[in-house]
């Protein structure tokens, strides 16, 4: 089951988010896991020489995509599938499209209300719960 959808900027900003298991994900700690998707997705490949896709803590996966100036993740209950990883895929050619005009813009002080329905993008898509 995916519990989250997070898209981070390069500067660590969680710039989009939302919580599939409890409604608005500002309710819910997402800011750290959008601080641990930006953290992992730099520091890695200066340590490894790699980027890392997956990353797991307790019961959770978080699968991590990135894409232009934005690093894509969604967190799953239980095992990771390919069901799940085109899911992500999804997620990041949606979001890139839907805002091609504001991504090349996007910084630390961006208005980030312009990313509010980008949930319904994904709820009408049917592919999320």
């Amino acid at each position: 089951m995916i519990r989250n959808v997070l898209v981070v900027g390069e500067h660590g900003r969680l710039v989009y988010s939302y919580d599939y298991c409890c409604g608005d994900a500002k309710e819910t700690n997402v800011e750290g896991m959008g601080a641990l998707v930006s953290v992992v997705h730099n520091i890695i490949p200066l340590l490894t020489g790699s980027s890392i896709k997956k990353i797991k803590i307790d019961e959770e996966n978080l699968l991590i995509h990135a894409h232009e100036n934005l690093v894509f993740a969604i967190s799953v209950e239980g095992q990771v599938t390919e069901e799940y990883e085109k899911k992500l895929d999804f997620v990041v050619e949606k979001f890139t499209s839907h805002y091609e005009g504001i991504i090349p813009f996007l910084d630390e002080n961006t208005d980030l209300e312009v990313f509010n329905d980008f949930t319904n993008v994904l709820n009408e898509s049917n592919m999320f719960p």
